[in-house]
């Protein structure tokens, strides 16, 4: 089953009242969303580069 919806006719707006809606859905399930190996990698480096910011 293949779901599209031609979004080039929407306003920004309404595009990103559509993002906010299916952001807050998926919200709603985050424990069933697996987080990618690359962003674990960059949030574990900004975490160390601001610990070391931090020391300095």
């Amino acid at each position: 089953m293949q779901n599209t919806i031609d979004i080039k006719h929407l306003s920004t707006e309404e595009k990103l009242r559509v993002m906010e809606a299916i952001w807050e859905d998926l919200s709603k399930n985050e424990d069933q969303i697996e987080s990618l190996d690359w962003h674990q990698k960059a949030l574990q480096e900004t975490e160390n580069r601001l610990a070391w910011e931090k020391k300095r």
